[in-house]
């Protein structure tokens, strides 16, 4: 079992009612306007790779392709002063696999952590040194792959997120707020993750499957705020009839690549299946 670290998991899109929801904003998806940023703190993320377990028989472990973000400096120094990191502060950001049982959002979508927490894993390696201001310029280079055999044979499922993905994401406001909230709360944290962004980063991400899902709801597009869960719903019940999470026993692996196409992280998720005995 590899060692684990507490690392903030942020949520960039519909407000949970059992997420912390910031002050901090994000540019909206789909034509809707600025939303919250919100998350929780996942006490236990893996570091380098992990072997999970399924609690339920109708669990489908999907993946999210997100980065990362440290301090070279460590933590502490910014956790008791959140006002001290600035465009100029130096990070370290490193790829990181948001894991998802998909499944467990449903059936009212209300809640989070079920689907996202336990099964999350950092990237062991270097990682790639830049600052707060890079990132949210889109200066900073490099990619995360999250990558994994489909059942039956049907090839591979890789999900890639760039770094210049995160330019006008307001990472320094989201920095900010996680470190208060730690502060605040109580709640050590090793890392900050900045979320899934980008059409590539996850499934839930692909526009083709909302657009559809509200089409098919005749919800009229762009959607009202209030009718995600709907939509939502509806899209996550059409990913999971494709079967197109990964199975069980496979190898999830992730790469970190930096500038040039260097390898600067690698990690590995398998799960297993609930025993029927």
């Amino acid at each position: 079992m590899s060692e684990t670290a507490s690392i903030w998991i942020t949520n960039g899109m519909h407000v949970f009612a059992d997420v912390e929801v910031l002050a901090a904003t994000h540019p909206g998806m789909s034509g809707q306007p600025p939303g919250a940023y919100s998350g929780f703190v996942d006490p236990a993320c893996f570091v380098g790779s992990a072997a999970i377990a399924a609690e339920r028989p109708d669990d489908q472990l999907f993946d999210e392709a997100e980065w990362c973000l440290t301090f070279p400096d460590g933590m502490d120094g910014y956790l008791s002063h959140p006002e001290r990191v600035g465009p100029s502060t130096p990070v370290t950001v490193q790829g990181f696999i948001e894991g998802k049982w998909v499944n467990r959002f449903l059936p009212g979508m209300d809640r989070y952590v079920p689907p996202s927490a336990g099964n999350n894993v950092l990237a062991e390696g270097a990682g790639i040194a830049t600052t707060i201001g890079a990132i949210d310029a889109g200066e900073a280079i490099g990619q995360v792959e999250i990558s994994y055999p489909l059942a039956g044979g049907r090839g591979t499922r890789t999900q890639i997120m760039p770094l210049p993905e995160l330019k006008g994401r307001n990472v320094l406001g989201l920095v900010r707020d996680v470190l208060r909230f730690s502060r605040d709360h109580g709640e050590r944290i090793d890392g900050i993750d900045l979320g899934a962004v980008g059409d590539r980063a996850t499934v839930l991400n692909e526009p083709s499957r909302f657009l559809d899902a509200a089409r098919d709801l005749s919800i009229p597009v762009p959607p009202p705020a209030e009718a995600f869960p709907r939509i939502a719903k509806h899209a996550i019940e059409g990913i999971l009839a494709e079967g197109i999470g990964c199975p069980p026993e496979e190898p999830m692996r992730i790469v970190t690549r930096g500038k040039g196409e260097k390898e600067v992280g690698e990690g590995v998720l398998v799960w297993h299946a609930p025993s029927t005995t």
